[in-house]
Formats: C-alpha cells, structure tokens, sequence
C-alpha cells in the first residue's frame, strides 16, 4: 500500500481501519469513496495512482544540487594577492552560473588544498550572511582566515544546495550583475 505516492503512515492506517491493505484492495474500490475518507484531491490522486495513471510531469534533466568550479596554481603559490584574484575569479564564474540559469545559492564553501594535500574549508550562507541589498564584494573576504601555507592545487568554490531566485526581489543573485 504504501508503494503508492502519497500514501504515507497515516493515510496507510486509514485505509487499513477500512480492509484496504494492497495496490490491488485500492483499485476495486470506487474513486468516490476516497474522496469521502481522504478528500476532493488526495482521493482522486490515490485512485489515479492505484489505477496505475500518474499525470506528474518528469524533468529528464533535473538541474543539479550544486554548481562547483575549481583552480589549480601551476607551482607553489605564497601571494596573497595571486589567492584573492582567483577567488575572486571563482566566486564571479559561479554567481555568473547561478544568474544565468536564474537561481541563487543558499549554501557557499570554499575549499582551499595545499602542497602537502591537506586542506581548510569555509562555509558561508549567502542569504544569512549578506542582506539584498548588500551584495557580498571583495572586503567579505577578509573573514575568511587561511594559514599561511602554500597553496599549490588551489582553490575551489561550491555553491550547494541551488534553489530558484524567483521570488527573492533584491537578493542579489536574482539580478543582472552591474558594472
């Protein structure tokens, strides 16, 4: 019974109060009576299912969960000022990604790995972190403390846990990037 969509614990339970214990105990019943027990919606939804009729659209290509993109310095890199223009760089390519396609991140992480092949990560949440009208800019960066290591394999920004900007006016990624 609860192979269906939609059935979960307490509808499975409900049904079972009334001798409703398979797919196929569902499917004799008439679409009416489902509607009675569980309403209008979810009564017809639960006999189209058990009917084997499903109208749910699927997305062949879902979007995927996060957006990465990554740098990797050619030999040992000590500057800081070589480390701030690739993450500048990174966090540019990915809130260019994240317009283009009219989403924003709700979820940051900035991994840096070094010579040695240890690393240090950071996490940001761009929506607590910075208000709409605040886009985060280069001074946001000063937080974020790195040990003074060399950083040969470089740096890689994530932006996890995508979701669409609609309906987020003035959050920064939901806009045209400025000049």
């Amino acid at each position: 019974m609860r192979e269906l969509p939609g059935v979960g614990g307490k509808t499975a339970t409900l049904l079972g109060e009334y001798g409703l214990h398979t797919v196929g105990d569902v499917a004799d019943v008439p679409q009416h009576t489902f509607q009675r027990l569980l309403g209008a919606g979810a009564g017809r939804v639960l006999y189209e299912h058990a009917q084997g009729h499903d109208l749910t659209v699927v997305d062949a290509t879902p979007a995927p969960a996060s957006l990465s993109k990554e740098h990797r310095f050619p030999r040992d890199e000590l500057d800081p000022a070589a480390h701030r223009r690739i993450l500048l760089a990174l966090a540019d390519d990915l809130g260019s990604r994240l317009r283009a396609t009219d989403q924003i991140a709700t979820g940051v992480t900035c991994t840096i790995r070094y010579a040695d092949l240890s690393a240090t990560r950071r996490s940001r949440n761009p929506a607590r972190s910075y208000p709409a009208h605040r886009p985060p800019g280069p001074g946001r960066l000063r937080g974020v403390r790195l040990p003074r290591s060399p950083a040969r394999p470089g740096p890689q920004h994530r932006a996890a846990r995508r979701r669409p900007s609609a309906g987020r006016p003035g959050h920064p990624a939901a806009h045209p990037r400025r000049r």
